[in-house]
């Protein structure tokens, strides 16, 4: 019963029947451990609500709420098309009103002196009103020009600079944040639309003279807080992608808080956010829409709880009711209120937001999860409560878990490329700093020490990851190989009309054509898992050792890819027509053609991470002769040839293909140069021929346009081998150049689909 609670806790609860069911538990014969584990369940899930104001003449349908305690007033917007109120926050009477005519659909609110600024989705623009009687000012609706219009703003905000303010709009459905003077000149806009996996593929695959870019998924409301750092900022909250982006007031990306959720990876939840300030940082709290549930987070994203609040604010069985979080206009976010569509202005109890006193509870409930420990540690209010912190983790809990218990707790792999495990191993060395100067320096030299080992191993558990995507096992390849080729057959056969490509994929299957995916996340995890580990070495030494085995491993790979190359020229027959295919060609196509194409994915990952480790540090020995073995053993040596020059030249054994570095060459029979050229040459005018007869005839008995595309992909495929293999040889001649760029123009757009898989 206490596990199914701990996990409610983020799955979300009602505190009725959570106090019902720990209460019978209470009775029962505990521990003293789970006694524990019971007193802080029964703290976290205690009903939060507190008093509550009823508000007869405000809309049934709050869409946002705006408090000026200042003033005494209360705006609310209508979300059912009931325009805006003000009302007079003791008792509630209307002060004034907008119907839906003046303001249709009402969004977030800031109010700026005596003016009210609100956001109308409906009408596209920003509305300015009077606080004092709600009487039109002035309207806001494009950004930068008027084919530039904003597109169902939903929030605006004023964000007080020293050189002047300026309003901050989150333009929904256009996926950014616009930015103007309080005169409303644009200022500019911030941001592009995508999903957290878009911005991550741009960002890992940019130019290197490009900037990073900010990928916004429905922006929903932007707000200003303290910041960790105690600087004032401001604070997005990018709905689609569940993450709060933190700016600078000038428009520069500090940080992101990536929010847990307690969901499935994928779902997406309609929360209503804001942040509250604490002396750790901004909580960040929001709404849920789904289940008029209040979910509460830790500054560094960490979900603490999620209350269903709807059977105590509505009574049971409640599904469809309203509720929103009520902003605050003074710049006040210490406290929370909600209101309610009953219609009612709720106060959530101030102890629900006791942050180090949550966390207190969450490590009793959960003590082998390291997260809450340094959490609680973080969020304390000043050094004394630190230490004192400090003192009592390494004295109990964390001497308990060990050192490498708490760095496998927090740097787990599943989540590198989010920036999960860099957020987590910053935390971890402030928290080692912070123990060293604590008087705890051999526990904080073992904590950074089990660092360091853990990233070894995931760096070595990434490199094994690559290499068994570079050399998918023999059983995987045959059911692949022999697939693909029953797929193309019915295609020839069908004329184009393929009826097997709805057949259900096993996950064999599936995981191939997943592949190339599977392997480019794979590099970006290795990246940054290199990138984070070179930042921690002090010795030039290790660096050196890692670009050597990468090296080495590099090597090997490429002779596998030259002997899938070889292998494959042997199984093809060149002399045949361009329309004319065997079962037996199609599999041996398949079959090496995904190896090929795996190793030359892997092999530029590690060339990339080799230029990385070796940092202009000059190699010798192996690893420049290593180097120099993978320029020759890749049709297009140039990158290779290039590390091989920057990390160091030296003089080795490998003078030619025939022996790279002791690397054995695959047992097949020897081609002569001359004899591969002339293959070339043949098959390139074998596919002149037949793309003439073609034209001439206007398509040869009706052949599909998709059919001849395919035969072109195949020959594309059968000349790119020749000329790659010819390039491993490192035969030059102007012939080759020349049947080149003919195959080039006769393949077509197949030439760009095929040919770099071989030749680079």
């Amino acid at each position: 019963m206490l596990a199914y609670w701990t996990e409610k806790l983020s799955a979300g609860f009602v505190p009725e029947q959570a106090q019902e069911s720990l209460a019978k538990v209470a009775k029962a014969d505990l521990s003293a451990g789970d006694r524990r584990k019971l007193e802080a369940l029964a703290s976290l899930t205690a009903d939060p609500l507190a008093q509550s104001c009823s508000l007869c003449q405000a809309p049934a349908v709050p869409a946002s709420a705006l408090i000026d305690r200042a003033g005494g007033r209360l705006f609310i917007a209508g979300g059912a098309g009931e325009g805006l109120t003000c009302l007079e926050l003791s008792s509630g009477r209307k002060l004034w009103h907008l119907d839906a005519e003046q303001i249709r659909r009402p969004g977030g609110m800031v109010l700026a002196d005596e003016l009210l600024l609100v956001c109308d989705r409906w009408k596209h623009c920003v509305l300015a009103v009077s606080a004092a009687d709600g009487t039109r000012r002035w309207t806001l609706d494009t950004a930068g020009g008027e084919k530039n219009r904003l597109d169902e703003p939903s929030d605006v905000t004023l964000v007080e600079k020293e050189d002047g303010s300026e309003l901050w709009v989150a333009d929904r459905s256009n996926h950014r944040i616009c930015r103007y003077s309080t005169q409303g000149r644009h200022l500019g806009n911030l941001g592009r639309r995508g999903l957290v996996a878009e911005e991550i593929i741009w960002n890992n695959t940019k130019g290197q003279n490009q900037p990073e870019a900010i990928f916004l998924e429905f922006p929903e409301t932007v707000f200003t807080a303290t910041d960790i750092d105690k600087e004032k900022s401001v604070f997005v909250w990018d709905s689609g992608n569940c993450r709060v982006l933190c700016f600078s007031t000038t428009g520069v990306l500090k940080r992101v808080i990536r929010l847990e959720t307690g969901a499935p990876a994928g779902h997406r939840h309609a929360l209503r956010l804001r942040l509250l300030d604490s002396p750790a940082g901004p909580v960040p709290v929001a709404t849920d829409e789904s289940d008029s549930a209040l979910m509460l987070w830790s500054p560094q994203g960490d979900l603490i709880i999620r209350i269903i609040l709807g059977p105590g604010l509505f009574g049971p069985g409640s599904r469809t009711e309203a509720v929103r979080i009520i902003s605050s206009a003074d710049g006040d976010n210490k406290d929370l209120s909600l209101v309610t569509s009953k219609p009612a202005v709720v106060d959530i109890k101030k102890e629900v937001f006791d942050l180090p006193s949550l966390l207190q509870a969450r490590a009793a409930v959960q003590p082998d999860q390291a997260r809450w420990l340094l959490a609680l540690w973080e969020n304390q209010d000043n050094s004394k409560a630190k230490n004192e912190v400090l003192a009592q983790l390494w004295s109990g809990p964390f001497a308990e878990m060990g050192s490498e218990g708490i760095v496998r707790s927090l740097l787990h792999p599943d989540r590198i490329i989010e920036g999960q495990l860099s957020l987590n191993l910053s935390r971890i060395e402030t928290f080692i700093e912070e123990s060293g100067r604590a008087g705890f320096e051999q526990a904080a030299a073992e904590l950074s020490r089990a660092v360091d080992s853990h990233l070894e191993s995931l760096i070595e558990h990434t490199e094994n990851i690559l290499c068994k995507q570079a050399l998918p096992e023999e059983v995987v390849l045959d059911t692949w190989s022999k697939a693909q080729a029953s797929l193309d057959v019915a295609f020839f056969q069908n004329k184009g009309n393929n009826q097997n490509e709805a057949l259900r994929q096993d996950s064999t299957l599936e995981s191939m054509w997943k592949l190339p995916d599977s392997t480019r996340r794979s590099g970006w995890n290795y990246r940054l898992l290199s990138c984070e580990l070179k930042r921690r070495e002090k010795s030039p030494l290790l660096r050196r050792r890692r670009a050597a085995r990468l090296a080495s491993l590099a090597r090997d790979l490429l002779v596998r890819r030259l002997e899938n190359l070889r292998r494959l020229e042997q199984q093809l027959d060149f002399k045949s027509e361009p329309n004319r295919f065997h079962p037996e060609e199609l599999i041996a196509i398949h079959r090496c053609l995904i190896t090929i194409k795996s190793i030359g994915q892997v092999t530029g990952i590690l060339a990339a991470e080799i230029a990385a480790a070796a940092n202009g540090d000059e190699a010798n020995g192996q690893p420049a002769a290593d180097l120099r073995a993978c320029a020759l053993l890749a049709p297009d040596g140039d990158l290779w040839e290039r590390l091989y020059e920057k990390i160091g030249r030296q003089e080795s054994n490998c003078q030619n293909i025939d022996d790279p570095v002791g690397a054995s060459r695959p047992a097949a029979a020897k081609v002569s140069p001359k004899r591969r050229l002339k293959l070339l040459r043949n098959l390139v005018e074998r596919m002149a021929n037949y793309c003439k007869t073609l034209d001439e005839s206007g398509k040869v008995a009706g052949i599909p346009g998709k059919i001849t595309k395919r035969q072109k992909e195949f020959f594309a495929l059968k000349a790119a081998l020749l000329i790659a293999v010819l390039k491993i040889d490192r035969f030059k001649s102007r012939g080759l150049d020349e049947l080149t760029e003919r195959a080039r123009k006769l393949a077509g757009t197949s030439w760009e689909e095929i040919v770099p898989d071989l030749t680079h």
